[in-house]
Protein backbone atom coordinates (compact mmCIF):
# COMPACT_ATOMS: atom_id res chain seq x y z
CA UNK A 1 0.00 0.00 0.00
CA UNK A 2 2.80 2.24 0.53
CA UNK A 3 4.71 1.81 -2.25
CA UNK A 4 1.48 2.20 -4.53
CA UNK A 5 0.52 5.58 -2.38
CA UNK A 6 4.57 6.55 -3.57
CA UNK A 7 3.89 6.06 -7.29
CA UNK A 8 0.27 7.83 -7.32
CA UNK A 9 2.54 10.24 -5.56
CA UNK A 10 4.71 10.69 -8.04
CA UNK A 11 2.53 10.06 -11.08
CA UNK A 12 0.54 13.22 -9.56
CA UNK A 13 3.72 15.42 -9.58
CA UNK A 14 4.51 14.42 -13.14
CA UNK A 15 1.51 15.07 -14.77
CA UNK A 16 1.12 18.71 -12.40
CA UNK A 17 4.56 19.36 -13.61
CA UNK A 18 4.23 17.87 -17.07
CA UNK A 19 6.98 15.88 -16.36
CA UNK A 20 5.66 13.02 -18.58
CA UNK A 21 6.51 15.21 -21.70
CA UNK A 22 9.81 15.50 -20.97
CA UNK A 23 10.67 12.29 -20.08
CA UNK A 24 9.73 11.26 -23.17
CA UNK A 25 12.88 13.22 -24.92
CA UNK A 26 14.97 11.58 -22.53
CA UNK A 27 13.46 8.28 -24.01
CA UNK A 28 14.32 8.92 -27.30
CA UNK A 29 17.88 9.61 -26.41
CA UNK A 30 18.68 6.29 -24.65
CA UNK A 31 20.00 3.10 -26.36
CA UNK A 32 21.22 -0.11 -25.44
CA UNK A 33 24.89 -0.45 -25.28
CA UNK A 34 26.52 -3.82 -25.73
CA UNK A 35 29.75 -5.15 -26.81
CA UNK A 36 30.60 -8.51 -28.47
CA UNK A 37 32.24 -10.74 -26.80
CA UNK A 38 36.09 -11.79 -28.19
CA UNK A 39 38.16 -14.06 -27.75
CA UNK A 40 39.81 -12.22 -25.42
CA UNK A 41 36.97 -10.85 -23.45
CA UNK A 42 33.72 -11.03 -22.28
CA UNK A 43 30.79 -9.32 -23.72
CA UNK A 44 28.98 -6.41 -21.75
CA UNK A 45 25.15 -4.49 -21.95
CA UNK A 46 24.95 -1.09 -20.64
CA UNK A 47 23.16 1.89 -21.70
CA UNK A 48 23.71 5.32 -23.61
CA UNK A 49 22.42 8.62 -24.30
CA UNK A 50 22.65 10.59 -27.58
CA UNK A 51 24.37 14.08 -26.70
CA UNK A 52 25.77 15.27 -29.47
CA UNK A 53 25.89 15.18 -33.56
CA UNK A 54 27.51 16.55 -36.63
CA UNK A 55 26.62 16.40 -40.11
CA UNK A 56 27.58 12.66 -40.37
CA UNK A 57 27.16 11.18 -36.73
CA UNK A 58 25.12 10.77 -33.57
CA UNK A 59 27.75 10.82 -31.03
CA UNK A 60 26.51 8.80 -27.62
CA UNK A 61 27.66 9.39 -24.22
CA UNK A 62 27.98 5.93 -21.91
CA UNK A 63 30.46 4.13 -19.59
CA UNK A 64 34.22 3.56 -20.36
CA UNK A 65 33.95 -0.05 -18.82
CA UNK A 66 31.55 -0.76 -21.11
CA UNK A 67 33.63 0.07 -24.25
CA UNK A 68 37.26 0.30 -22.88
CA UNK A 69 39.33 -0.13 -25.83
CA UNK A 70 39.00 1.78 -29.12
CA UNK A 71 38.70 -1.18 -31.52
CA UNK A 72 35.93 -2.90 -29.50
CA UNK A 73 33.31 -3.91 -31.26
CA UNK A 74 30.48 -1.94 -29.92
CA UNK A 75 26.15 -2.36 -31.15
CA UNK A 76 23.33 -0.17 -30.55
CA UNK A 77 19.14 -0.79 -29.99
CA UNK A 78 17.04 2.28 -29.66
CA UNK A 79 13.59 1.09 -28.34
CA UNK A 80 11.17 4.28 -28.48
CA UNK A 81 7.62 5.54 -30.54
CA UNK A 82 6.54 2.17 -29.88
CA UNK A 83 9.67 1.32 -32.63
CA UNK A 84 12.73 -1.54 -31.50
CA UNK A 85 15.11 -0.64 -34.03
CA UNK A 86 17.47 -2.32 -35.85
CA UNK A 87 21.14 -3.61 -34.28
CA UNK A 88 23.13 -0.85 -35.16
CA UNK A 89 27.19 -1.14 -35.34
CA UNK A 90 29.46 2.27 -33.68
CA UNK A 91 32.76 3.29 -32.88
CA UNK A 92 34.26 3.88 -29.94
CA UNK A 93 35.56 7.29 -30.45
CA UNK A 94 36.65 8.21 -27.48
CA UNK A 95 37.02 6.00 -24.67
CA UNK A 96 38.72 6.57 -20.78
CA UNK A 97 38.21 3.66 -17.52
CA UNK A 98 40.29 3.19 -14.40
CA UNK A 99 39.24 0.90 -12.75
CA UNK A 100 40.29 2.82 -9.06
CA UNK A 101 38.50 6.02 -10.26
CA UNK A 102 34.98 7.30 -10.27
CA UNK A 103 35.37 10.17 -12.86
CA UNK A 104 37.53 8.03 -15.42
CA UNK A 105 34.89 5.93 -16.51
CA UNK A 106 33.41 7.65 -19.41
CA UNK A 107 33.18 6.88 -23.89
CA UNK A 108 31.91 8.21 -26.22
CA UNK A 109 30.42 6.10 -29.21
CA UNK A 110 29.91 7.58 -32.67
CA UNK A 111 26.87 6.36 -34.80
CA UNK A 112 27.08 7.26 -38.89
CA UNK A 113 23.35 8.76 -40.04
CA UNK A 114 23.61 6.27 -42.61
CA UNK A 115 22.01 3.28 -40.69
CA UNK A 116 18.94 5.96 -40.21
CA UNK A 117 18.94 5.97 -44.73
CA UNK A 118 19.05 1.94 -44.96
CA UNK A 119 16.09 1.42 -42.58
CA UNK A 120 14.01 4.44 -41.40
CA UNK A 121 13.19 4.39 -37.67
CA UNK A 122 12.32 7.58 -35.77
CA UNK A 123 15.63 9.43 -35.08
CA UNK A 124 16.73 10.46 -31.72
CA UNK A 125 16.51 13.39 -29.62
CA UNK A 126 19.58 15.25 -28.58
CA UNK A 127 20.19 15.57 -24.91
CA UNK A 128 23.43 18.28 -24.30
CA UNK A 129 26.03 18.04 -21.46
CA UNK A 130 24.89 20.31 -18.63
CA UNK A 131 27.22 23.80 -18.46
CA UNK A 132 26.81 23.48 -14.97
CA UNK A 133 26.64 20.50 -12.21
CA UNK A 134 23.88 19.75 -10.47
CA UNK A 135 23.03 20.66 -6.58
CA UNK A 136 22.64 18.88 -3.67
CA UNK A 137 19.02 17.25 -3.17
CA UNK A 138 17.71 18.34 -6.54
CA UNK A 139 15.35 16.57 -8.30
CA UNK A 140 17.11 14.41 -11.19
CA UNK A 141 16.01 11.60 -13.85
CA UNK A 142 17.58 8.79 -15.91
CA UNK A 143 16.54 6.64 -18.54
CA UNK A 144 18.20 3.46 -18.80
CA UNK A 145 17.90 -0.13 -19.91
CA UNK A 146 18.15 -2.91 -17.41
CA UNK A 147 19.23 -5.89 -18.03
CA UNK A 148 19.29 -5.11 -21.58
CA UNK A 149 15.86 -5.09 -21.95
CA UNK A 150 13.36 -2.14 -23.01
CA UNK A 151 14.26 1.20 -21.53
CA UNK A 152 12.47 2.29 -18.12
CA UNK A 153 12.84 5.74 -16.25
CA UNK A 154 12.88 6.47 -12.84
CA UNK A 155 12.41 10.13 -11.12
CA UNK A 156 14.97 10.73 -7.88
CA UNK A 157 17.51 13.33 -6.37
CA UNK A 158 20.60 14.09 -5.73
CA UNK A 159 22.36 12.59 -2.59
CA UNK A 160 25.93 14.02 -3.00
CA UNK A 161 28.26 16.14 -5.00
CA UNK A 162 31.99 15.73 -4.88
CA UNK A 163 34.25 18.44 -5.36
CA UNK A 164 38.14 18.31 -5.92
CA UNK A 165 40.74 20.26 -5.12
CA UNK A 166 39.96 22.64 -7.73
CA UNK A 167 36.82 22.80 -7.16
CA UNK A 168 35.63 20.79 -10.12
CA UNK A 169 32.86 18.58 -9.84
CA UNK A 170 34.48 15.12 -10.05
CA UNK A 171 31.58 12.59 -9.16
CA UNK A 172 27.98 12.52 -8.48
CA UNK A 173 25.81 10.06 -6.08
CA UNK A 174 21.67 9.78 -6.86
CA UNK A 175 19.05 7.86 -5.55
CA UNK A 176 17.94 5.45 -6.45
CA UNK A 177 20.72 3.01 -7.46
CA UNK A 178 21.42 1.49 -10.98
CA UNK A 179 20.94 -2.47 -11.64
CA UNK A 180 22.53 -4.05 -14.46
CA UNK A 181 22.06 -3.20 -18.05
CA UNK A 182 21.95 0.64 -16.29
CA UNK A 183 25.66 1.66 -16.48
CA UNK A 184 26.10 4.15 -18.59
CA UNK A 185 22.78 5.47 -18.24
CA UNK A 186 22.60 9.69 -18.95
CA UNK A 187 21.88 11.41 -15.51
CA UNK A 188 19.78 14.20 -16.78
CA UNK A 189 17.58 17.58 -15.12
CA UNK A 190 14.12 16.63 -14.15
CA UNK A 191 12.97 18.09 -17.59
CA UNK A 192 15.49 16.09 -19.40
CA UNK A 193 16.90 19.07 -21.20
CA UNK A 194 20.92 18.47 -20.13
CA UNK A 195 22.97 15.63 -18.76
CA UNK A 196 24.96 16.29 -15.34
CA UNK A 197 26.70 12.59 -15.50
CA UNK A 198 27.11 8.88 -16.40
CA UNK A 199 26.14 6.35 -14.23
CA UNK A 200 28.62 4.04 -13.79
CA UNK A 201 28.07 1.86 -10.16
CA UNK A 202 25.11 -0.07 -8.97
CA UNK A 203 25.25 2.41 -5.86
CA UNK A 204 24.68 5.38 -8.03
CA UNK A 205 27.65 6.47 -8.33
CA UNK A 206 27.73 8.97 -11.62
CA UNK A 207 31.35 10.58 -13.66
CA UNK A 208 30.15 14.18 -13.92
CA UNK A 209 29.96 15.86 -17.04
CA UNK A 210 31.48 18.80 -15.94
CA UNK A 211 34.65 16.95 -14.97
CA UNK A 212 34.25 14.95 -18.70
CA UNK A 213 34.51 18.55 -20.49
CA UNK A 214 37.29 20.10 -18.58
CA UNK A 215 39.39 17.12 -18.76
CA UNK A 216 38.67 16.37 -22.69
CA UNK A 217 38.31 19.08 -25.21
CA UNK A 218 34.77 17.20 -26.47
CA UNK A 219 34.05 19.27 -29.27
CA UNK A 220 37.13 18.47 -30.92
CA UNK A 221 37.20 14.60 -30.28
CA UNK A 222 33.20 14.72 -32.26
CA UNK A 223 33.84 17.62 -34.35
CA UNK A 224 30.12 18.66 -33.40
CA UNK A 225 27.76 21.31 -35.10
Amino acid sequence: MRALSMFLALMILCIGSNCYAKLEDGFKATCKVYKAATKESQGSIGSGAVFAENDHSYFVLTAGHIAKNLNDTVYLRFYHSGFESHIMYCKVKHTVFDITSIEDDWAILELSKNVYNKKPYPKPSIIPLAKEPPKHKEVVCSVGCPRGTWPTGWIGHIRRVAVNFSGEVTWIKCTPGAIPGRSGSALMDRECTKIYGVIVKLTGLCTSTEFIKRSEDIGKIIGAK
